[in-house]
């Protein structure tokens, strides 16, 4: 082995081996979970899952099949049908610009520096992943008007419940006034110094 291949070896190696995964518990029905990294994969071969996803785009839901596509949510929530209750673990899959960065309060500037992903909202509803530090969403709605929500859908109850705070592991859906980037303030800059005089 020389080198080169080597070096190609342990970089795929080391990759590996850092990828993130996350373990969600699933009760039988309707889930609207979020993974924590942008993008992902579910098991397409579990026996306790409908092997699709439900995401929410432009007010229509959208339906993705889980044997012929990887999900690509970037931070997204989406709905997922248990046909019990059951645990599955989700793997990260590399994205380009996100590959390694868990959705936190401290990764938000690097996120929107890439692009913000699922973060960047159109008016109305909009499904959003809970973040791996659970910060109280108004630390991270940012230049958004939240005039509803956030709520996760309870599977046990059959009904949405409204929270303050955005978990890891769920989906969240919340509605905005205008389109805006969530967990991005959109500050003005401070204004510059006057011209010094003569």
């Amino acid at each position: 082995m020389n080198e080169k291949t080597f070096a190609l070896a342990l970089l795929l190696v080391l990759s590996i081996s850092f990828a993130y995964t996350y373990t969600l518990k699933l009760q039988k029905g309707w889930n609207l979970i979020g993974l924590p990294f942008p993008s992902g994969t579910l098991p397409s071969d579990s026996e306790c899952i409908v092997p699709k996803i439900w995401g929410y785009y432009d007010g229509n839901y959208v339906e993705s099949d889980l044997r012929t596509s990887v999900m690509g949510f970037n931070y997204a929530g989406f709905f997922v049908y248990a046909k019990d209750k059951c645990t599955v673990v989700a793997s990260e899959s590399q994205s380009e610009n996100y590959y390694g960065v868990p959705l936190s309060t401290e990764n938000l500037d690097y996120i929107w520096e890439r692009g913000g992903g699922a973060l960047n909202f159109a008016k109305g509803w909009n499904f959003v992943a809970g973040f791996t530090d659970s910060p109280d969403v108004n630390d991270v709605k940012g230049g958004c008007t939240i005039t509803n929500g956030p709520y996760y859908y309870d599977t046990f109850s059959n009904s949405w419940v409204q929270s303050d705070t955005l978990s890891e592991g769920k989906g969240y859906v919340i509605k905005v006034e205008d389109s805006c980037k969530f967990g991005f303030d959109v500050v003005a800059p401070i204004p510059p110094l006057p011209e010094m005089p003569e």
